[in-house]
């Protein structure tokens, strides 16, 4: 499921795997990799980076999830997410 999202959003923002690992500290093979499902059970950093580099709530990765506007003001102020 993650590694869904995580491609979902990747191709919505129009980023190749590449240009997600940059942005994401990570290389493009455990982007990948992700996005086949390999990494269900990631570490909550990583998550977070993900999250940060495709500027979406960490929720949104795990489930389809849409945070309360004060909730969302709050994580964009905290992650930086625009």
């Amino acid at each position: 499921m993650i590694g869904e999202r995580v491609k979902h959003f990747r191709i919505q923002r129009g980023m190749t795997q590449q240009e997600l690992a940059d942005r994401a500290g990570t290389e493009t093979s455990r982007i990948c990799r992700v996005e086949k499902g390999g990494h269900e059970n990631m570490q909550v950093g990583n998550l977070i980076r993900l999250a940060e580099a495709l500027e979406v709530h960490p929720g949104e990765l795990i489930a389809e999830y849409e945070p309360e506007p004060e909730a969302k003001g709050f994580f964009q102020r905290v992650f930086s997410l625009g």
